[in-house]
């Protein structure tokens, strides 16, 4: 063979990746003897159960098998997933020997270290490679670990011993485990001794030191005078405080931090949540700490079987920082301490769960206690690596930045939860209240800024954010940033998209910039660029992370990738989004579960928010036009308007077109008149009426005596959403007057992928005037595969244009392919 044909076969060999990893190597005990006295079609039936036992646990536990003889070689992320397999495995083994009169245990070794894994070429797996291969010194000492066992134990090592052992209550029955330590043994073809620990559960036998094996041995100790022992540890004690490092954290800059909750011993209440959101926001200014979020706080503990509001303290803290992957933890404690209000700070190292730093400040009334706390925060910020200046440059004092009066934080902190859990109403009443007693707290101004803006009043919203904006001085950078930013978004410029991609950049750790970023890239119908925006948003431990998990469902299911929006919309329903999930219903819908679809939404339609439980009903609505259920869709709309005095603004205009463009398009009734154009006072506002006024006047030409409108102009500052609705109605316009193929010559230049699914719809009847089969039959292909779009299509703000998407279908009897129904749909009627 050639030189360069050999280095032509060795350059596509797989290359090992260096991870840390924990290896279990099981060995059935007595085996051999097994299938003797069984012999080899007993033993062999037997053999398979207990493989599939095996494999079975190693499911519920997270493993990876990769090899397996007598017994197996198993991978797994975390030592306790390998503690948890083991305990259950020897558990199996011991009722599956009783059932077959048979006496079976293994003997098990785990250790933690880096690992070496590869993925064999498929030439050499049809060879009899296996697939994935596994090597490296923590596999030999693992294995070691085995030879030393006894019949049904289970061997550590050091390394895995202490995570297991700090991870044991996701056990559930931590207590009932024993742990033994077993003292240090020489391992065959390992330089050091090595430590060996043992777990069991303590309604089993205890079985004693592991036996020597041929390749581990236990290390003798030789006993010494006690003289010269007592000399030999003073001499220690003396070097190390001599020497001893001071403590420190491994916490670099944006490294995670864990806040646990206010351990309150003062017997106020009132400072419970006030404190803790004081604290939060205080450390948000640093540019060099990242908080890990509530939310995925609650989530990690679901995970730990732990109710998800749990009181987080040293003990729960340290586990839960551990499997965030934040690096420290911050234990704030409250007490009344010789008449004067001690707050104290403890940062924890989450390996050890000691304390490496601590400070207190006393403080004889509230004012005074939160500049005390100010001062606690620098020096937790200090402690974690940030410099003086950083400090000094990016902080305001709480007074200042959130509200010296305790009672109006506190409603400021409750505001926030109600508004986390769509009490909108409630959320607005707390606002009013913290204003109330502190009419300065920008914050409080800057949260009625952002329900008002849900609630669809984009003026009063501006208003608030200018407000808001007024009180600069009591705005951090990223505040004053931020609402610069929300102000654009608010009052509809046209440089909103910019604003925020600049947030953005400048403050990348902020999830919420990029969330709304996505949002505002939606307003246009640009959603590929949406979910681009979006992905940051995505970190499980963000703040936020189920809505974004939601929003990005919501942009798949506009690609048409129904079962990836699925997953993302039931992951985002595991993390608790509640509200508006009209979208999720109709992506059930959309993948043929219309019935799963209704059930949603029945639930959804009894939000604590008349706004969302409205839009949870427009969504079943819109299930009812798809399956041709159309008097139910009708008493529904009439339903929702009769609700007026409960919903936006917004809504009611939104619910007002829906059911106009009902009567228009099924009922064949002429349209009412518009409501007059707004002022020019926001843009927003002003674009929002053109946008429906163009969707209006595109349907009127299909009604019966419509009164006409005046006609809508093109405007040189129209946004892109009014564009695309305008592109619509002009292809209604030149159909209507019989010019189908000018028609198509316009609208083909606009074919960008961001066009409204309803000028394909307009495109497809055009080729039908025209008699071109080819044409009729490449736009139908079309609006099949985006199908899925049709129903979730500017819904964020237009919750009509869906609705009138499948009106549309119904009224020219054109059957939705991509979507199916589990009932028999009827027409509409004649």
């Amino acid at each position: 063979m050639s030189l360069e044909a050999s280095a032509a076969k060795t350059t596509f060999r797989p290359c090992a990746t260096a991870r840390l990893g924990c290896l279990l190597i099981c060995d059935l005990a007595e085996s051999t003897a097994l299938i003797e006295r069984l012999g080899d079609h007993r033993a062999t039936e037997l053999i398979r159960r207990h493989d599939q036992l095996a494999r079975d646990t190693l499911h519920r536990h997270q493993g990876r098998e990769i090899d397996k003889t007598d017994g197996f070689l198993l991978l797994f992320e975390r030592p306790i997933q390998a503690v948890a397999f083991a305990l259950e495995y020897q558990g199996l083994l011991t009722a599956l020997g009783q059932e077959v009169g048979e006496t079976l245990a293994a003997r098990v070794g785990i250790h933690v270290g880096e690992v070496l894994t590869w993925s064999n070429l498929a030439n050499d797996v049809a060879k009899g490679a296996k697939p994935f291969e596994v090597e490296g010194l923590t596999k030999a000492i693992a294995a070691r670990l085995m030879s030393l066992a006894r019949a049904g134990q289970v061997l550590l090592s050091e390394a895995a011993y202490h995570p297991a052992m700090r991870a044991a209550t996701e056990l559930g029955g931590s207590d009932e485990l024993r742990w033994v330590r077993h003292g240090d043994y020489r391992l065959q073809g390992v330089s050091r001794p090595q430590c060996v620990f043992e777990v069991s559960r303590r309604s089993g036998t205890a079985l004693g030191a592991p036996i020597a094996a041929l390749k581990a041995r236990p290390v003798r100790r030789w006993r010494q005078p006690l003289s010269l022992v007592l000399l030999a540890i003073c001499g220690i004690a003396l070097l190390y405080w001599s020497v001893r490092p001071e403590p420190a954290i491994a916490f670099a800059e944006r490294d995670w931090l864990v806040l646990a909750d206010l351990n309150n011993q003062s017997g106020d209440p009132r400072f419970d949540r006030a404190l803790d959101t004081a604290v939060r926001i205080g450390l948000e200014q640093s540019p060099h700490i990242n908080l890990v979020s509530p939310h995925k706080l609650r989530q990690t503990l679901q995970l730990m079987r732990q109710p998800a509001d749990a009181r987080i303290d040293r003990e729960l803290g340290s586990q839960l920082t551990r499997r965030s992957g934040a690096r420290a933890l911050l234990l704030p404690t409250l007490a009344e301490v010789s008449g004067q209000l001690r707050y104290t700070t403890e940062l924890v190292d989450p390996l050890s769960g000691t304390t490496v730093y601590s400070h207190f400040v006393d403080a004889s009334d509230e004012a005074q206690l939160l500049r005390g706390i100010d001062s606690a925060l620098d020096r937790v910020r200090s402690d974690l690596g940030e410099s003086i200046e950083s400090i000094e440059r990016d902080t305001l004092t709480l007074d200042r930045l959130t509200s010296g009066n305790i009672d109006a934080l506190r409603d400021y902190a409750l505001a926030q939860e109600a508004k986390s859990r769509s009490q909108m109403a409630l959320a607005g009443e707390l606002l009013n209240q913290a204003l109330k007693l502190d009419p300065e707290f920008a914050m409080a101004m800057s949260l009625q800024a952002v329900l008002r803006f849900m609630e669809g009043d984009l003026t009063g919203a501006a208003a608030k954010v200018d407000e808001a904006k007024s009180l600069s001085s009591r705005l951090s950078p990223w505040e004053q940033n931020h609402l610069d930013a929300v102000s654009a978004l608010y009052s509809g410029s046209a440089d909103t998209v910019t604003k925020w991609r600049a947030l953005a950049a400048r403050f990348p750790d902020r999830h919420s910039a990029h969330h709304t970023l996505s949002m505002a890239l939606a307003a246009d119908n640009a959603i590929e660029s949406a979910l681009q925006a979006i992905q940051p948003a995505l970190d499980p431990i963000s703040h936020g992370y189920r809505n974004s998990q939601y929003q990005a469902a919501v942009f798949e299911l506009w690609r048409g990738r129904v079962e990836a929006a699925l997953a993302l919309f039931r992951s985002a329903e595991e993390a608790g989004v509640a509200g508006d999930i009209s979208a999720y219903a109709l992506a059930e819908l959309a993948s043929g579960n219309a019935e799963r679809g209704l059930q949603l939404l029945q639930a959804g339609k009894q939000a604590e928010s008349a706004e969302h439980a409205a839009r949870n009903a427009l969504a079943e609505v819109s299930i009812q036009i798809q399956r041709g259920e159309l008097a139910a869709a009708r008493a529904g709309l009439s339903a929702l308007s009769a609700q007026h005095a409960d919903l936006s603004a917004e809504l009611n205009v939104e619910i007002a077109l829906a059911l106009a463009s009902y009567d228009c398009l099924i009922a064949r009734k002429p349209l009412p008149p518009a409501r007059a154009e707004p002022g020019a006072s926001n843009r927003g506002e002003q674009q929002r009426w053109r946008f429906r006024q163009a969707l209006r006047q595109a349907v009127a030409l299909h009604c019966a005596d419509s009164a006409p409108s005046p006609a809508l102009a093109r405007a040189d500052d129209d946004s892109l959403a009014t564009v695309l609705a305008l592109d619509w109605l002009q292809a209604e316009q030149r159909l209507q007057a019989g010019q189908a193929r000018q028609m198509l010559d316009e609208s083909a230049a606009k074919l960008d992928r961001n066009e409204l699914w309803l000028l394909r719809h307009a495109r497809r009847r055009a080729f039908e005037l025209l008699g071109d089969p080819a044409g009729v039959e490449r736009e139908a292909r079309w609006l099949e595969q985006h199908a899925a779009r049709s129903l979730v299509e500017f819904s964020e703000h237009y919750a009509a244009l869906d609705l009138i998407n499948g009106l549309f279908l119904q009224r020219d009897h054109q059957p939705r392919m991509a979507l199916h129904s589990n009932e028999q749909t009827s027409g509409p009627p004649q």
